[in-house]
């Protein structure tokens, strides 16, 4: 399994491996992505301030 995050289209992509190809993992209704065998969910965290707007990449325990 692997992921990109791309900075400037503020996007995730996370691929699993399957049959020795790597497929496309579709996101879940929270829109992470759900890492099974860590029981972690990958997604993005969004937080807008008077300042500034601050985009990252985070990984959560599955709810």
């Amino acid at each position: 399994m692997y992921s990109i995050y791309e900075v400037n289209k503020a996007s995730v992509e996370v691929d699993e491996l399957i049959d020795g190809q790597y497929q496309l993992l579709a996101a879940n209704e929270r829109g992470d992505y759900p890492i099974a065998p860590m029981g972690v969910e990958l997604g993005l965290w969004r937080r807008i301030s008077e300042y500034r707007i601050t985009l990252a990449a985070v990984v959560g325990f599955a709810r």
